[in-house]
C-alpha cells in the first residue's frame, strides 16, 4: 500500500496534520483526532515502517495526488501535472505520482501528445509497482494502447468512405478492380494496426516481463557478462561473489544493459575491470538503459587505465556504470577500497564519477553510499571539452537525488597542451557537473546529502571549479538544497587549500547545513538527515548503508 488518507470520523473531510504532537484537525468541523485513530489497520501496519517526517511525506504525497486526481477530473491537465510532480519530489517510490503525470500530459489517457515525455513517467511506474499494484498500472496503460487503435480504425473508416465515393462514381467495369484495391488497403491498415499496437505495448510493458538468472560464483558472473542475451533480464546474486582478482570487461558497451541486478544484499568483490582504447564507457556495466540497479555492495573493484590515446568522443567511467540513461539505482554501497585510477591522453570530454560516469534521462539515485579513491591525470592537446569529476557521477542531467553519502577521496589533475584555449574542470564531492540546462534533480527535503572527503585540484590552462556537492549546485535551474558538509573536509586548487567560502556551490548557507565536530549534538543532528533503520550513523564522518 503505497496510497494513505486522513479523514474526519465525524464529518468525512479531509484533515490537517500536526505532526508534533501526532494529530490531525479537520478543516470543515474543527475536530481533532491522533493520527492513529484515523487509520485502519492496513495503514497502522504500513506506517511502521517509516520515521515520522518520512510518514509525513507519503501523507502530503497522497494529499496531492488527491488533488492532482480533482484536477484530472476537472480537465485542468496543467494544474494537475504540477500536483504530480509536487507528489513525486515528497515521495519519490510512490507510483501513483508518475502515473498522475501520464495521465495529466494525455489528458487523461484520451490524447497522445506530439512528444513522448510522459513515456518516461510511464516506465518509472512500472518499474515501482509489483503484484495487483503493477497490473492496475499496466491495465492504465493499455488504455492508451486502445487510443492507438481507435484512432487506427478512424483513419480505416475514412479511407472505406472515400473509397466507396470513388467506386460510385467509377465506371461498372472497374468495380472488381477498385474492390481489390480496396481489400488490400484494408488489410494494410489492419497489418499498420496491429503492428503499432505491438509496438506501443512494448514501449511500456516490455520491461515488465523479463527472464531470470541466478548467479552465485565469478565463473557465472563471468560467463553472463560476456553474453548480450542476458541483457535484458534480473540477474539476481544468490551468493557473496568473490572475484578473486580476476577481470570482466564492462557488460553493454555496444548495446546497453537494459535489465535488472538484484544484489539480494550480497557482494560483488576483487573484481578488475579491463579497459581498452576501443569502448567509451568503463565500468561493471559499460551502459545502463531504464535499467534498475539495487541491494548491492561493491568491494575492492577497480578500474585502472594508463597510457592510453583516445581520438575522439566522450569516455565515462564509473564502479556500476560508465554512463546511465533513465536507470534507477537503490540501497548500493561502494566501498572505500574501490579505485579509479586513469593517465591517459583525451581528444574530447572524460566523465569520471564514483558510482556513475554520466547519469541522465529521468534517473533516480536513492540510499546510495560512495566511498571511492579516484586518482586521475587527464591530458588533452586540442583544449576541447569538459573534464568533470565526481564522488558519486561526474555529470548529471534530470535525475534524482536522494539519501547519497560520499566519503571519496578525489585527486585530478588535468594538463591542458593547447597554448591558446582553456578547457573547463568541475570537480565535486558528488556531483563533478551538474546539467542546470536539462530538468532540475530533486533533493527530498527530509532526504539530504553527505561529503566527508577530499578533494585536490591541479590543472593547467583550465577553468576549474571546486564544489563540496555539486559544481553549479546554486543555479536558478536547478533544486538543490539541506545538505551536509563535515566540517574537517578538506578541499585544495593547485595547492592552495580552500575555505567553504571559496566553493562554487557554498555561496548560500541556506543549501547546506554544517555540523561542527565540537557540537555534542552532532550525532544527533546527522541522524535527522539520515534515517538510522537503512544507516549505520556509528562513525558520523562516514555514514554506512546496512545494506548487508
Amino acid at each position: 500500500m503505497s496510497f494513505i488518507t486522513l479523514k474526519c470520523k465525524n464529518c468525512g473531510s479531509s484533515m490537517t496534520l500536526n505532526t508534533e504532537s501526532n494529530s490531525a484537525t479537520c478543516s470543515h468541523c474543527g475536530s481533532t483526532f491522533l493520527i492513529a485513530d484515523l487509520l485502519d489497520e492496513k495503514d497502522i501496519a504500513f506506517t511502521k515502517n517509516f520515521t515520522a517526517k518520512d510518514l509525513e511525506q507519503k501523507i502530503l504525497a497522497s494529499d496531492s495526488i488527491k488533488q492532482g486526481e480533482t484536477c484530472i477530473f476537472q480537465a485542468n491537465y496543467e494544474k494537475a501535472e504540477e500536483s504530480f510532480k509536487k507528489a513525486i519530489e515528497l515521495d519519490p517510490e510512490n507510483f501513483r505520482g508518475y502515473l498522475g503525470v501520464v495521465k495529466a500530459k494525455t489528458h487523461n489517457l484520451n490524447t497522445i501528445p506530439d512528444d513522448d515525455d510522459y513515456v518516461q513517467y510511464a516506465r518509472v511506474a512500472i518499474d515501482l509497482t509489483t503484484g495487483d499494484e503493477r497490473v492496475f498500472v499496466e491495465s492504465e496503460l493499455a488504455k492508451l494502447d486502445l487510443l492507438e487503435r481507435e484512432h487506427r480504425r478512424a483513419v480505416k473508416q475514412e479511407q472505406q468512405k472515400q473509397k466507396e465515393a470513388q467506386i460510385s462514381q467509377a465506371q461498372k467495369k472497374l468495380l472488381s478492380k477498385i474492390a481489390t484495391i480496396f481489400v488490400i488497403c484494408a488489410l494494410a491498415v489492419l497489418v499498420a494496426a496491429i503492428i503499432a499496437t505491438s509496438v506501443l505495448s512494448n514501449k511500456f510493458l516490455g520491461t515488465s516481463l523479463r527472464s531470470k538468472v541466478t548467479v552465485s560464483s565469478y565463473e557465472e558472473l563471468s560467463e553472463i557478462l560476456s553474453d548480450n542475451k542476458y541483457l535484458n533480464y534480473e540477474i539476481i546474486l544468490d551468493a557473496d561473489i568473490d572475484c578473486e582478482n580476476n577481470t570482466l570487461s564492462p557488460y553493454g558497451s555496444s548495446n546497453a544493459f537494459t535489465g535488472i541486478l538484484h544484489g539480494n544484499k550480497h557482494k560483488i568483490s576483487n573484481l578488475v575491470i579491463e579497459c581498452n582504447n576501443t569502448d567509451s564507457c568503463f565500468g561493471l556495466f559499460g551502459k545502463t538503459s531504464k535499467a534498475k540497479i539495487y541491494d548491492v555492495i561493491f568491494d575492492n573493484i577497480k578500474i585502472e587505465q594508463t597510457s592510453e590515446t583516445y581520438t575522439s568522443d566522450t569516455v565515462y567511467y564509473g564502479i556500476v556504470a560508465g554512463k546511465a540513461e533513465s536507470t534507477i539505482i537503490n540501497n548500493v554501497d561502494v566501498r572505500n577500497n574501490c579505485q579509479i585510477i586513469l593517465n591517459n591522453n583525451y581528444a574530447s570530454s572524460v566523465m569520471v564519477g564514483g558510482l556513475v560516469g554520466a547519469m541522465s534521462n529521468y534517473s533516480t539515485i536513492s540510499n546510495v553510499s560512495c566511498h571511492t579513491q579516484i586518482n586521475s591525470t587527464l591530458t588533452t592537446a586540442s583544449g576541447s571539452g569538459n573534464v568533470c569529476v565526481g564522488g558519486v557521477v561526474g555529470d548529471l542531467a534530470s535525475t534524482i537525488i536522494m539519501s547519497c553519502c560520499s566519503n571519496s577521496a578525489i585527486q585530478a589533475y588535468v594538463i591542458n597542451n593547447d597554448t591558446t584555449t582553456y578547457i573547463k574542470f568541475g570537480i565535486a564531492g558528488l556531483i563533478g557537473n551538474l546539467n542546470s540546462n536539462s530538468s532540475p534533480i530533486h533533493t527530498s527535503t527530509t532526504k539530504h546529502c553527505f561529503f566527508s572527503g577530499t578533494i585536490t585540484a591541479n590543472y593547467s590552462r583550465a577553468s576549474c571549479s571546486v564544489a563540496a556537492i555539486a559544481k553549479d549546485g546554486q543555479s536558478s535551474l536547478v533544486d538543490c538544497h539541506n545538505y551536509c558538509l563535515y566540517t574537517s573536509t578538506s578541499f585544495s586548487k593547485n595547492s592552495t587549500p580552500l575555505t567553504s567560502s571559496q566553493l562554487s556551490d557554498y555561496s548560500s548557507n541556506n543549501n547546506f547545513v554544517k555540523f561542527e565536530t565540537s557540537d555534542t549534538n552532532y550525532q544527533s543532528k546527522l541522524a535527522e538527515q539520515f534515517d538510522s533503520t537503512t544507516w549505520d550513523l556509528t562513525n558520523p564522518q562516514m555514514p554506512m548503508l546496512k545494506v548487508a
